[in-house]
């Protein structure tokens, strides 16, 4: 058996490991659960392995990656585009505005269930 065979194989099974993934967040635009910091590291990894596979002039590592760092930028771009904004702009735009000011902080003091603040 002809060892390209396996890993084109082999690339088929990896490039679409991540395909049910990007259909799922596609159809639900949820992407609360995924991990930034495992698609950067994923994106890398198979830019690494194109650049890698384009030296070494091997078509079944540069096809198999290619299509995993097609999927995968896809994803990527999903959770980009997906990503929820924070419920409370006001509070976030209102923490924004006092870092950038001379303000003293605001102090948030729990009381039975209330929450009460105090400039």
């Amino acid at each position: 058996m002809n060892e390209n065979i396996i890993g084109v194989i082999a690339g088929i099974l990896t490039s679409i490991a991540m395909l049910p993934q990007l259909i799922k967040v596609i159809q639900t635009k949820k992407v609360e659960d995924l991990s930034l910091v495992m698609l950067l590291l994923g994106v890398s990894g198979l830019c690494l392995w194109l650049v890698y596979g384009f030296l070494k002039g091997d078509f079944p590592i540069i096809l198999s990656n290619a299509v995993a760092f097609i999927v995968n930028v896809s994803l990527l771009i999903c959770y980009r585009m997906y990503q929820k904004e924070p419920k409370n702009k006001e509070s976030l735009t209102l923490k924004k505005n006092r870092v950038n000011s001379k303000l003293p902080p605001i102090k948030v003091i729990k009381q039975r269930h209330k929450k009460v603040i105090k400039f």
